[in-house]
């Protein structure tokens, strides 16, 4: 019965992982088309809009990494998904203060 569940549990977190890595790429693909769009445009606010788009992605990433942990089977596993955790932590950390930092600018040029 709890190997049962457990099989179930990873099933569960390996189809988890695949959709939450499509949701991070497909985020990430489309604030790129978007900061292009503004790009072409000349749009001053372009880091902005990618940066947006790019934390919101890191985070869905970065939910992805949390699950694949559920499936790891040996400590050189565990030593990558941590490091995975960790830069994904560190760059959602980075572009939130970019993020912030261009809102300030945007804010204080009008």
């Amino acid at each position: 019965m709890i190997e049962t569940l457990h099989h179930l549990l990873v099933e569960i977190a390996e189809y988890g992982v695949i959709a939450f890595e499509f949701i991070g790429v497909a985020l990430l693909v489309w604030g790129g088309i978007k900061g292009l769009i503004c790009l072409a445009k000349r749009d001053q606010h372009v880091g902005l809009i990618v940066g947006e788009g790019t934390a919101l992605s890191l985070q869905f990433l970065l939910c992805a990494e949390i699950l694949k942990m559920i499936t790891i089977h040996g400590m050189e596993d565990l030593i990558k998904a941590f490091a995975c955790i960790v830069l994904h932590v560190l760059l959602t950390l980075l572009v939130a203060y970019e993020n912030k930092h261009h809102k300030a600018e945007h804010h204080a040029e009008h």
